[in-house]
């Protein structure tokens, strides 16, 4: 479900850090806060940010497995991680040149609808479905 947006998003490891890191803070402040408002203490409910900071933290979690240059890496077996990026850094960049061609259809479809007396009806709608005709991708070195 998520996999693409898990793929490579670095802003996303951002906003967890800073998600699970302010809900770490709002724990800590909860436990050690002594005041009572209207007669309940913030460490009656420190652990709702604590809750939130664990999910947030197993969520985080499954991000840095899912990470593909954690996938990259852990390819390498006999040879170490330094030597694998030098071999990299030697390799000649490839340029690709990706070209998609498409265009839009006007499509109908019934749908189905209740009128003012409840009778069921139906009614076209258009709509434009985008079709590719041609998707190519070549490398030049």
């Amino acid at each position: 479900m998520f996999d693409k947006w898990m793929e490579e998003c670095p802003c996303c490891s951002v906003f967890l850090n800073i998600l699970s890191f302010s809900c770490f803070i709002v724990t800590m402040w909860a436990l050690g806060d002594k005041t009572e408002r209207d007669g309940l203490a913030p460490r009656d409910i420190a652990a709702l940010p604590a809750v939130l900071f664990l999910l947030l933290y197993a969520f985080y979690l499954v991000e840095c497995y899912r990470s593909t240059t954690r996938r990259c890496l852990s390819v390498v077996k006999n040879e170490s991680a330094m030597t694998f990026i030098d071999s990299i850094r030697k390799q000649k960049p490839v340029i690709l040149f990706k070209a998609t061609g498409w265009h839009y259809e006007k499509k109908q479809r019934p749908i189905p609808y209740r009128d003012a007396r409840g009778k069921l009806r139906e009614r076209i709608e258009s709509y434009q479905e985008r079709v590719v005709t041609f998707d190519e991708t070549e490398a030049f070195r």
